[in-house]
């Protein structure tokens, strides 16, 4: 692809959504000493969890997933923050499909990135059946499938029952599916969305789902203005 031809519409195969949100160049990360690209600065992580990473005493994937401003400065990096701050900068950088220089093909890098997006993991399944399992009563069955995923990450089986072994599984996705696009669905069907999202513009009642798009009312005599989702 080049500027002329990308498909900004849809459809896209060269993964620009992962340098969209790669740390920001334009001088303010300085990231190649770790060996990954700059990006568009989009999704950064928060405190918030890299914190939930330290609770957990979840070092590998912590280590996989996000380096602080301290450990990347050690590493030969840095960030030079401008004057007034960097939108949702929090102190840490996301390494969890981070665009690299050896994974581009193509005159346009930015256009043409390479990286293998995963649309499902193993590790989804087994959390996704622990959950199954917690909601239908098993939750022995519940234990084995979340300690599958937490014996790879290097941590100690859990051994919980009722209100925290959900705990746990929140929890374990929130730790093992970070910045894969699946803890907006999470919350929300957990109904917690409200809570989680509370310093955005969420609203509860109406966010957990689109509205239904107006070509769609438009091209079906079926549906009619009353039918809209609530609150839009």
């Amino acid at each position: 692809y080049d500027w002329s031809n990308f498909p900004w519409g849809g459809n896209v195969e060269s993964n620009i959504h992962v340098q969209l949100m790669g740390p920001r160049g334009d001088g303010i990360f300085d990231v190649a000493a770790i060996g990954i690209s700059n990006g568009w600065g989009f999704n950064l992580p928060t405190e918030d969890v890299a914190n939930a990473f330290e609770e957990a005493g979840d070092i590998i994937r912590r280590d996989a997933t996000l380096i602080s401003e301290e450990d990347l400065v050690a590493a030969g990096g840095g960030v030079n923050e401008p004057e007034g701050g960097f939108h949702d900068y929090e102190g840490y950088v996301r390494l969890k499909y981070v665009t690299r220089p050896d994974e581009t093909a193509g005159s346009i890098k930015e256009l043409n990135y390479a990286v293998n997006w995963r649309l499902i993991r193993y590790a989804d399944v087994l959390l996704m059946a622990a959950e199954a399992y917690y909601r239908d009563g098993a939750e022995a069955s519940a234990l084995t499938e979340l300690n599958k995923v937490r014996d790879r990450a290097g941590l100690e089986d859990v051994d919980a029952s009722g209100s925290a072994l959900f705990d746990a599984i929140v929890t374990e996705r929130r730790l093992e599916l970070a910045f894969e696009g699946q803890r907006f669905w999470d919350v929300v069907r957990w109904g917690i969305a409200g809570q989680e999202l509370s310093d955005t513009q969420f609203t509860s009642g109406k966010n957990e789902v689109f509205p239904i798009p107006q070509r769609e009312v438009n091209v079906n005599e079926n549906i009619t203005p009353d039918d809209q989702n609530p609150g839009y």
